[in-house]
């Protein structure tokens, strides 16, 4: 899985994403000025969850495991070893890194690439946001079905399951986090809840779902799972195989964390796909997000008549296939 490149250089790699324990060769391209730096310069690879570096160790080297590489005319070749499931970051500096008694005089780096690397058999799974209880007009939500269901492409969101009577019939048992009205001490209960109930031999999975009542307040809390596809059989698969998250979002209360432009977000379930969700928050969501988004505003056209049905419904092919292809373009 790779994330977020520097917009200077053009990297090269497994379209497959990245498996534990393989040796992976990388292709980075860069402009013709730049190459005397990269000659000269310095490559660095470092684990960079927040749990470990590549040698296993709590961070204890302030750039990373160094790596050997080779470059020909505007090329630089490089292998990698993913030696563990987590995120990593490899960065080019210009020159050689100072001792990390000087740390703080650090270079910026030319580029920098953020991949992480998965246990083989998870790289077939698609990561999919979803809500699973949202109320309409059909319960006792303040919104109709068809606005319901617009507003969940809006918040980026991959399926939905809207709230009625019907729906009350039990399916599988799972973990509910909801954070409707009261995140804080919501949050806080459901993991004291949960833990209490692991002490009692009860593994159950979890989902997040917001039980919104009203359009403006869906999106805040939902659910990220790991599955083969969106069919609500694969969607059932992954959840009872524990592959699921559930994640709540709200507002800083310390201005100094709202500054930094990323939303107060916690996420509880498995903790290898914990920190996946939060490795995908950080470089792919967001422009998943986006393409869903523009899916649903075509569809909003379509529903309230406002242009031709046939130019909305290339637009909404156009959208789908965006959004249906955007994790593969993600891995490759």
């Amino acid at each position: 899985m790779r994330g977020k490149e520097s917009a200077v250089c053009k990297v090269r790699y497994a379209k497959e994403g990245f498996a534990v324990g393989r040796n992976y060769p990388i292709i980075v391209k860069f402009p013709e000025n730049l190459r005397a730096k990269v000659e000269g310069g310095f490559l660095s690879f470092l684990g960079d969850d927040g749990a470990s570096d590549v040698n296993g160790d709590f961070f204890n080297k302030p750039v990373g495991t160094p790596i050997p590489f080779k470059v020909d005319g505007n090329t630089m070749r490089f292998e990698v070893k993913f030696g563990r499931e987590q995120s990593y970051c490899m960065r080019l500096f210009e020159k050689k890194i100072p001792p990390e008694t000087e740390a703080h005089k650090m270079p910026r780096p030319i580029a920098v690439l953020h991949v992480y690397a998965l246990e083989i058999y998870l790289l077939s799974l698609v990561p999919l946001l979803g809500d699973f209880h949202i109320h309409s007009t059909r319960s006792d939500g303040r919104n109709k079905p068809e606005e319901v269901a617009l507003r969940c492409y809006e918040c980026g969101l991959d399926f939905q399951s809207i709230w009625a009577e019907v729906c009350r019939r039990k399916i599988f048992n799972v973990y509910e986090f909801m954070t409707y009205g009261c995140v804080d001490m919501s949050i806080a209960r459901a993991v004291c809840n949960y833990a209490e109930l692991r002490a009692q031999g009860l593994h159950y999975p979890v989902i997040g779902n917001s039980d919104a009542h009203r359009i403006e307040d869906q999106g805040l809390s939902y659910t990220v799972v790991f599955a083969k596809s969106n069919s609500i059989e694969d969607v059932k698969a992954a959840i009872i195989a524990r592959q699921s998250v559930a994640v709540a979002e709200f507002e800083y209360m310390d201005k100094t964390q709202r500054d930094f432009g990323r939303p107060a977000r916690f996420a509880f379930g498995e903790d290898r796909f914990v920190r996946f969700a939060y490795f995908l928050f950080g470089h792919y969501f967001s422009e998943h997000g986006k393409a869903v988004a523009a899916e649903g505003g075509v569809l909003r056209d379509i529903v309230l008549g406002k242009n031709e049905t046939e130019e909305n419904a290339a637009k909404l092919e156009k959208f789908a296939a965006v959004s249906r292809k955007s994790y593969s373009e993600f891995r490759a």
